[in-house]
């Protein structure tokens, strides 16, 4: 026997590729070789059957996510009281109640209330419901509830709306909350406290003139021999008519600094005619256009003064009432 035993088996492997294996010896070792037992392949079954009855059952007893309404989160059980218009706004029938969870915002409705998901926050178009919100981490945006007069800003709190679609009110059970008005003022609401919307506004202006009114039609001069128009009054009537004109255009343009210095301009030159009618509309423009109620008090004293119990009395008179002027 050689003393290389390294060097015997690669002679003999060189042998037997050289004259080849015998085809039934090499279909008996492919067979053992690649083609598994009966008991392999019956164990490999059993186990796949066992991999897909397992899945089954770990999806079948894995949590099931809540059904989601209109952007809420429901539970299975409020499906039934729970309807969505065309507008994505949801209806929730009284006693039930949803999720808004990406504000952390719990909505249980006491009367029906219809609600809709925007972008600015959660809105009630109407109904009464009960707002339940999670105290909000510094950082993060305070959650709003948007209603017809502005918005309520919320930070962490329980408070009720009532909506009636024109108006409404919140009333504060626990926390604080800070009602935003359109008009861009801030209420801050205490607890157990009711604040109502609209807000009660002053009351409205007296109502501006439209158009200045013409001019009568000038009148002839009576004269012993004939009728005859007297010239002077012709030129004051023209320039007044065109005092009138260019009021009336800085009116419609909103140019109400100019037409302040037009109308104390002409004033100051006497204006007959039209005097009173530029003194009125001066005071106007003080007191609803300007906002300058210091200015407007004074110019309706003076036109008080100047002209009592003239044509426009009553509404100067309702004008310095609503600015508070000193009668």
């Amino acid at each position: 026997m050689p003393r290389d035993f390294d060097t015997a088996l690669q002679q003999a492997d060189a042998t037997l590729q050289a004259r080849g294996m015998p085809r039934d010896a090499k279909l008996r070792l492919d067979a053992r070789l690649f083609a598994p037992p009966p008991q392999r392949l019956a164990m490999t079954l059993v186990a796949a059957v066992s991999v897909a009855v397992g899945f089954v059952v770990v999806a079948w007893l894995a949590p099931r996510p809540p059904p989601m309404v209109g952007g809420f989160t429901v539970t299975a059980a409020e499906l039934g009281h729970v309807q969505v218009s065309a507008e994505a706004a949801v209806t929730l029938a009284e006693g039930s109640a949803m999720l808004d969870e990406a504000r952390g915002l719990k909505v249980s409705s006491l009367d029906a209330s219809t609600l809709r998901k925007e972008t600015r926050g959660v809105r009630i178009l109407n109904g009464r419901a009960t707002f339940e919100v999670q105290k909000v981490t510094a950082g993060r945006q305070p959650v709003r509830v948007l209603v017809s007069g502005g918005a309520i800003e919320v930070r962490g709190t329980r408070f009720t709306v009532t909506e009636r679609g024109a108006g409404g009110e919140v009333l504060l059970h626990e926390g604080q909350i800070v009602f935003l008005g359109a008009d861009g003022l801030e209420h801050r609401v205490q607890p157990g406290e009711t604040f109502a919307w609209p807000l009660p506004g002053p009351p409205p202006p007296p109502p501006e003139l439209d158009e200045l009114e013409p001019l009568p039609p000038l009148r002839p001069r009576q004269t012993t021999k004939s009728q005859e128009i007297d010239w002077r009054e012709f030129d004051r009537r023209v320039h007044a008519e065109a005092v009138i004109t260019e009021l009336t255009q800085l009116r419609r343009s909103g140019a109400w600094t100019d037409a302040v210095k037009l109308l104390e301009r002409e004033l100051s030159r006497g204006a007959p005619d039209t005097r009173e009618r530029l003194s009125f509309e001066l005071g106007l423009i003080y007191a609803w256009q300007l906002k300058d109620s210091a200015a407007a008090c004074a110019h309706w004293a003076q036109h008080r003064q100047e002209y009592p119990g003239g044509r426009f009395a009553a509404e100067v008179e309702r004008a310095a009432a609503t600015l508070g002027c000193a009668p």
